[in-house]
């Protein structure tokens, strides 16, 4: 069961329906200096998903520290989501999101980098670990679980070597950029899968 109904956060709580809902969370750091990082990986992604999909504009939501839009596809109700903290703390945001939307943390997409794969990669998980990653170790620890879905988006150029804390710091080269959009359309058919 869950609230729908428009507004300026996508979703206004008057009444119940039956609407089958999903929350997609692209993880990245805010401000202008991180904007193009390979950590905003997420950020970037989910980005593509809401022009993709005709979203509404971005709202910010003060409830929850997340800036949010939404779309109905084939049925399904989408929060597209952006957390207003650091990688870090993203917890505190996803957690928030679905308590205010009475969602339970298996309707979450979570979309992040990895720099364990390389750039052009892609892999979906459910129910693992964080594997290293801030945010999502702070998404499991608010969360209370790690039973969700999570797009890994590969960052690191084949062959680097470069530490992780320092790689994810740094923008996208021209060439790299160009590889790593490629995948866009691997996560929007993943998306448009959950409603097949």
């Amino acid at each position: 069961m869950s609230r729908c109904g428009d507004t300026a956060y996508g979703l206004r709580f008057t009444h119940y329906a039956l609407l089958i809902m999903k929350i997609v969370v692209g993880l990245g750091n805010p401000g202008d200096e991180y904007k193009n990082t390979r950590h905003n990986a997420g950020f970037l992604v989910v980005d593509y998903l809401a022009e993709h999909f005709e979203c509404e504009g971005w709202t910010f939501m003060k409830k929850t520290n997340c800036h949010v839009t939404n779309c109905t596809f084939q049925g399904t109700k989408f929060i597209f989501a952006k957390p207003d903290s650091f990688m870090n703390e993203s917890g505190q945001c996803v957690s928030a999101l679905l308590k205010w939307y009475k969602m339970d943390p298996s309707d979450l997409i979570v979309i992040h980098d990895d720099t364990d794969l390389d750039v052009g990669d892609m892999k979906v998980q459910r129910n693992k670990g964080a594997a290293g990653h801030k945010g999502i170790a702070s998404i499991i620890q608010h969360a209370g679980t790690q039973d969700f879905d999570r797009i890994r988006l590969g960052v690191r150029p084949a062959g680097d070597t470069t530490k992780s804390l320092d790689l994810v710091l740094k923008s996208f080269s021209v060439d790299d950029y160009k590889i790593f959009v490629s995948i866009f359309s691997g996560v929007e058919d993943y998306i448009e899968g959950l409603v097949e």
